[in-house]
């Protein structure tokens, strides 16, 4: 499969299905950086791209050729684009839908009408996208506040290291080779969520510290400090008390996953008010813990990214950071029961019940469980789960994959022709 990191907004209408509308909002004029691709054969070349013909010739400017080069589609693994629009970010809208499917792929939406057949939503890419019901895994309506702080393709020109050697941008990820930190000021949130996918070479030695007083130039001093050492998880208070700086560990759990492969997909959420954490690896909850002390409450707005292991290589990859403010925080319900066709729906209030039926429309759902039918505002869902599981996705379903940047979402599909933007 070809992968295709998207390093501009809302363009590629494509990699809609095949019956559906393929409206494609008209871009501002862009900024072009340096685009790059790369060949089977390991080899890469810097540039622009022109265009991809219906033939699969994909047409590319290089500074040092008079005319445009055209290369075999095939011949290419991958393509980084590098194009922003000159309106700036701030312009697009939120997106307070996420929704999974079950190859995988994954996109920030809005919320247009729900029936047994098809999801219907409003997205950047274009004007309206139907996802058939049998695709689904999840959706996860989140808080009006929610808003995307940082995205790995961004890059780190903006974040601070302990030292040179420790963590880089490359191609859309953070990699480090090296002992050391990098890290950044947020904006004040009461919640952060961090989600990346890593791999890595000969150990898992990763930390990272939340809410700190540093801004990534050092370790910093107060802060919560959660450490992976290879299967061994850990979370640290580093609280200043009368002068001092005291370390409390607040939770330690062993995660089987981390022993069984090289790569391993996170989501951990922190919330500074409820000073509560949770883990996630491989979508599944591997801890809950909260700080019991009511003598600390973390007022840093620095993050940081330690690579704890000396020279081991390590990638994350769909580095994504967002935050809230409120009280939200996701909560344990009760579980699907395992083998059960029904939807699955969890409300706000951390209640949940499994639904024979659920359809919805704009600012309202009905849903149809044992105990009767029933409306609920959509500002009362928290997520709906579907019967459809995670797969693998077979050779011969899609040829590429299409990562958008602000974590917008990653999406597979057969790339015809790209012109005129």
């Amino acid at each position: 499969m070809k992968f295709i990191q998207i390093l501009f907004p809302f363009l590629l209408a494509s990699s809609l299905p095949a019956d559906q509308p393929k409206e494609i909002i008209k871009e501002q004029p862009l900024d072009i950086g340096i685009e790059r691709i790369r060949f089977f054969d390991g080899s890469d070349l810097k540039g622009k791209l022109l265009k991809l013909d219906q033939r699969k010739t994909l047409f590319w400017k290089h500074e040092s050729s008079y005319d445009p080069i055209g290369f075999n589609f095939k011949a290419i693994e991958s393509l980084l684009l590098d194009r922003v629009s000159k309106e700036g970010k701030d312009k697009y809208p939120k997106h307070l839908l996420r929704i999974q499917l079950v190859n995988g792929d994954k996109l920030r939406c809005d919320f247009k009408s729900l029936n047994k057949e098809k999801l219907l939503l409003k997205t950047g890419i274009s004007s309206e996208v139907a996802i058939p019901v049998t695709d689904l895994v999840k959706m996860e309506f989140l808080p009006e506040t929610h808003e995307i702080l940082f995205d790995s393709s961004e890059g780190l020109s903006d974040w601070k290291s302990s030292n040179r050697k420790s963590w880089n941008a490359e191609e859309g990820s953070m990699v480090s080779v090296f002992s050391g930190s990098t890290g950044t000021i947020l904006p004040k949130k009461d919640a952060l969520e961090v989600e990346f996918e890593a791999q890595w070479e000969r150990s898992f030695y990763l930390a990272l510290r939340f809410f700190s007083d540093s801004d990534g130039a050092s370790y910093g001093n107060t802060g919560y400090h959660l450490s992976f050492s290879n299967n061994r998880l850990n979370l640290q208070a580093n609280k200043r008390t009368k002068g001092r700086i005291s370390r409390e560990t607040i939770g330690s759990t062993m995660v089987s996953e981390i022993t069984s492969s090289k790569k391993a997909r996170f989501t951990i959420y922190a919330h500074r008010k409820r000073k509560e954490f949770i883990i996630r690896v491989n979508d599944r909850e591997v801890a809950r813990w909260k700080d019991p002390s009511e003598d600390f409450y973390p007022d840093g707005n620095g993050i940081l990214f330690i690579n704890q292991g000396g020279n081991s290589y390590m990638k994350l990859k769909e580095v994504t950071i967002a935050g809230w403010e409120g009280e939200f925080f996701p909560l344990k319900g009760k579980d699907k029961e395992s083998g059960s066709k029904d939807r699955f729906a969890v409300f706000t209030n951390g209640d949940s019940t499994e639904a024979s039926t659920i359809i919805g429309k704009d600012d309202s759902f009905s849903l149809q469980t044992k105990r009767g039918t029933f409306d609920v505002p959509l500002n009362r869902m928290r997520s709906l789960n579907f019967a459809g599981k995670m797969r693998e996705e077979k050779n011969g379903t899609t040829s590429e994959q299409v990562f958008l940047k602000r974590s917008l979402g990653r999406l597979s599909f057969d790339l015809h022709s790209i012109k005129d933007e």
